[in-house]
């Protein structure tokens, strides 16, 4: 591997410190960041397979720029959704929606349904309302918390939102509810949904993070040219750094996690704790910009089998990487040796 080659993993590295060390802490600032390219990665308590979370456009919805958020559970449950999504002041508020077992067409809303108060107190309560058919939609959410803190598989969350929420269902006379519960951290979003049996008794299921990449316009995604390896295969990585078309200057950071924990450190690939290094880029122009390739590795027979963990961060030039409220976008993947 070329002196390049390692400055690159360098940066994957660190962020493995950071997910090593397993605690988020940011100040309350963002609790929906809306960005095209944001992905949310949840994974069930019912076992059937990961939710994915993404805003995958914009659009304009009768003079209101929104962002496209989609919603895709897993193939055993067959829902997908989509959510015309906007920023009213402190307000999140939904314009449009769709849904795969009932809203299709997409229904544009009267008047925008609130989704969340980004900059709620405890208290705070709503209802928002809607009717998509001969389907009659009522949520009445309350905020119990501002400082909860959830561990999920992505790391701990301090500072976060706990909604509990009330969903009516009313047809033909007949009315059907939901009992849940929300979890928002500050600049990641949603980190937690959990179903009740009734009145909040107990919980029947939760969706936890698993990962995430969406903080900030600028934002970086782990790629490997295959999923699977045996010994004998060539493992490529790469990061690959998105823009929505400004000009701008970032540090990378990197890190692998072995099958035992263990966090190996750029440019070396020896060292369990080498200083973050970063890699200075200079993004400009595009909204794709390029990959770059982290490692180019023969798989030896000695190599241990199993899942091993790629993590990417990208910070503003110069600022400290070990502070989650410098990060502009986090990443990670599983790679696996068979």
């Amino acid at each position: 591997m070329n002196t390049l080659q390692f400055r690159l993993m360098t940066i994957l590295l660190v962020m493995g410190v950071f997910v090593g060390i397993g605690v988020l802490n940011a100040e309350a600032q963002d609790y929906f960041p809306l960005q095209v390219g944001n992905r949310w990665v949840y994974t069930p308590s019912y076992g059937d397979g990961n939710r994915i979370d993404t805003i995958i456009g914009t659009e304009d919805v009768n003079g209101t720029f929104t962002y496209i958020w989609k919603r895709e559970e897993s193939a055993l449950d067959n829902y997908h959704e989509k959510a015309w999504l906007a920023k009213d002041g402190s307000d999140l508020k939904n314009y449009k929606f769709w849904g795969n077992m009932g809203a299709d067409p997409a229904v544009s809303m009267n008047q925008p349904v609130l989704w969340y108060k980004l900059n709620p107190v405890v208290g705070d309560s709503w209802v928002s309302e809607a009717d998509f058919g001969n389907i009659h939609f009522k949520r009445t959410l309350y905020v119990e918390s501002i400082n909860e803190t959830v561990t999920v598989p992505a790391g701990t969350f301090n500072n976060c939102i706990r909604i509990r929420i009330l969903e009516e269902f009313t047809k033909g006379g007949i009315t059907e509810y939901e009992y849940k519960k929300h979890w928002l951290a500050p600049d990641i979003g949603p980190v937690m949904y959990s179903g009740y049996t009734l009145n909040w008794a107990s919980v029947d299921f939760s969706q936890q993070l698993v990962s995430f990449s969406n903080i900030g316009p600028m934002h970086i995604d782990i790629n490997a040219n295959q999923d699977e390896y045996g010994v004998g295969d060539t493992l490529r990585a790469y990061g690959s750094i998105y823009n929505v078309g400004n000009c701008e200057m970032a540090d990378i950071y990197a890190a692998v996690q072995l099958t035992d924990g263990t966090l190996l450190f750029y440019p070396d690939y020896s060292t369990i704790a080498h200083p973050a290094l970063p890699y200075p880029v200079n993004i400009c122009g595009s909204p794709f910009i390029s990959d770059y390739l982290l490692l180019e590795y023969t798989i030896p027979i000695t190599l241990p089998k199993g899942t091993y963990t790629w993590y990417a961060v990208l910070t503003p030039p110069g600022t400290d990487p070990y502070n989650p409220g410098n990060w502009l976008s986090f990443d990670q993947a599983p790679l696996n040796v068979n």
